[in-house]
């Protein structure tokens, strides 16, 4: 059986060159993003929080960065982690703590696996729509399921319209309903932007760490935004065709609609495999990348729910 995910989709439409580097040959960069693991540790954090851990507890992944994340800990990769993780001390203090008087986290960071069976629409044999959805919350109030997902920025537009496009919203509120029951069709966008503080000269990443926390915690609604995104069948019904459609590129059924290479924004904007597109002289792969047979690192693969609830 072979598995997609969102990640994977997104890629083959944005570039299926790049595609092809990532999980036909499986090459991944050696040298981690800044950025990417920046992230990661927030994901990390959150995870901890919402399974029940304390914020020092889930702070506490932002005392273990390593030299490599660090890109040889440069001073502006110190300063990313340490703003991210002020600004996360900062959300547990605030919408982490009113979080946990609203709603029961009954699932977080939980993987699913769905058939691409959808009446109607198509089915793509041997090929299943796999992924982690951040969390399953459930309202003490109400007693309604809610999807999040959690969004760490450093800009993002407020347009409702925007929102209402995209994709792995509608993919993910496919799934939940599927496997997880949720009935009402709201995906609860959680926003952390991040801040652009920088160092100031003869501060110490101590003192930057508070400073940061400081002013976040000056105003919070600055940096954290709470926006439920609604989906219909409309959304529902787009979201499975654009899904069976590439599991039919990936499976052999239907050919690639464009170019092999898709020259665009996303060249400029930092894509991993840009050093060997045009050149792909063994040495400098050898030398960029390793080569893996996990197609989909993002998912463990050992709590996987399938659909209809089992494992």
């Amino acid at each position: 059986m072979r598995l997609i995910t969102y990640s994977e989709l997104r890629t083959l439409f944005q570039c299926p060159k790049q595609h092809d580097f990532r999980y036909n040959r499986g090459l991944r960069p050696r040298r981690k993003s800044t950025a990417l693991g920046e992230s990661s540790k927030a994901h990390d954090a959150v995870e901890i929080f919402y399974k029940g851990g304390t914020p020092e507890e889930a702070i506490k992944v932002f005392d273990d960065v390593d030299d490599e994340t660090l890109l040889d800990s440069r001073p502006e990769a110190q300063q990313k982690f340490m703003r991210m993780k002020a600004l996360l001390t900062a959300y547990f203090q605030t919408r982490g703590k009113w979080d946990r008087d609203q709603y029961e986290f009954t699932h977080v960071e939980k993987e699913f696996n769905i058939p691409i069976d959808f009446e109607g629409i198509g089915t793509v044999e041997g090929v299943n729509f796999a992924g982690k959805i951040d969390g399953i919350w459930k309202s003490k109030d109400r007693n309604l399921l809610q999807v999040v997902e959690h969004k760490f920025l450093a800009q993002f537009s407020e347009n409702r319209n925007t929102l209402m496009m995209d994709l792995q919203v509608s993919l993910y509120a496919v799934a939940a309903r599927e496997v997880f029951g949720v009935k009402v069709p709201v995906t609860l966008y959680n926003v952390v932007k991040k801040p652009a503080h920088r160092l100031k000269q003869g501060e110490h990443l101590d003192e930057f760490y508070e400073r940061v926390l400081g002013e976040v915690l000056k105003a919070p609604d600055k940096y954290f935004l709470r926006l439920p995104v609604t989906r219909g069948k409309k959304d529902f019904d787009e979201a499975k065709k654009v899904l069976v459609h590439g599991a039919r590129i990936l499976s052999g059924e239907t050919p690639l609609p464009f170019t092999y290479r898709n020259v665009g924004m996303s060249c400029t904007m930092g894509c991993s495999y840009l050093d060997i597109c045009m050149d792909e002289s063994p040495g400098l792969v050898d030398h960029l990348f390793e080569v893996t047979k996990d197609r989909h690192q993002e998912l463990q693969q050992e709590d996987i729910i399938l659909k209809g609830g089992s494992k």
